[in-house]
């Protein structure tokens, strides 16, 4: 579990540079969701649907088109607060 906590962490470094310039991956934005035991479980199923619906349109590898960059801002940025 520690070595998953150290994930996060390191995600949550990294991802306010990634909001700054876009290119976001499933796997940054999974870990970030998965990170969040304590809040409220509706929002926790929310953030899961659009991971879900994201899966659909990622690239290889879980790139998602920066075409979708200011719809990740807007869902997953409460993440980073």
């Amino acid at each position: 579990m520690a070595e998953r906590e150290r994930d996060n962490e390191r995600t949550r470094a990294e991802l306010p540079e990634r909001f700054a310039r876009g290119g976001f991956d499933l796997e940054s934005l999974e870990r970030l969701v998965d990170g969040q035991r304590g809040s409220d479980p509706r929002q926790v199923e929310e953030w899961r649907a659009y991971l879900r619906s994201l899966r659909e349109q990622a690239g290889p590898g879980g790139s998602i088109p920066t075409s979708l960059d200011n719809l990740v801002r807007e869902v997953f940025g409460p993440l980073l607060r």
